[in-house]
């Protein structure tokens, strides 16, 4: 019932608002910056190639899967692998949007959720792996509302920048 301009900024504003709130709890919590995954380590570039590394690889797979779904499901035969809205300039500004704010998304959700889960399940035997699956799956409900194929993508990459960062 609203435009993709306004939904664009609705979800701009709430992003942003969001990242604000968990910077503030981040600061009064008390924990060290390290224990939110905020430090900076020795080997940055090493950490950043294989962050980049991993999400490339991922990228790569996921488009193939799409390009391999695409050929074997008659449904599917229509659908492009990429699709050319994305590259219009108002599209364009939404997914530069995005990018920009991945950052501050990530922040939030592996530095404020997994962290916090992760301590809240100490003793836990699979502590690690349940807070990299919750912090996930609270992520792709907040993607929900785009498609739920989006959002299982959200689940998927959650996963992987999950693990990275634990």
């Amino acid at each position: 019932w609203i435009g993709a301009f306004t939904q664009g900024l609705l979800n701009t504003g709430l992003v942003v608002g969001i990242g604000l709130v968990f910077l503030l709890l981040m600061r009064s919590s008390g924990y060290p910056r390290e224990f939110f995954g905020v430090r900076f380590a020795k080997d940055w570039r090493k950490e950043l190639r294989e962050t980049l590394g991993a999400t490339a690889a991922f990228v790569v797979a996921l488009t193939l899967l799409k390009l391999a779904l695409i050929g074997l499901i008659p449904a599917l035969r229509g659908f492009e692998l990429l699709e050319a809205s994305l590259l219009d300039g108002r599209q364009a500004l939404f997914v530069a949007c995005y990018v920009a704010l991945v950052p501050l998304m990530e922040l939030c959700v592996r530095g404020g959720l997994q962290s916090s889960i992760e301590e809240s399940l100490r003793g836990h035997k699979h502590r690690r792996r349940h807070a990299i699956v919750l912090s996930s799956a609270l992520l792709a409900a907040l993607h929900a509302h785009v498609s739920p194929l989006f959002a299982i993508g959200v689940f998927a990459t959650g996963l992987v920048w999950g693990t990275i960062f634990s």
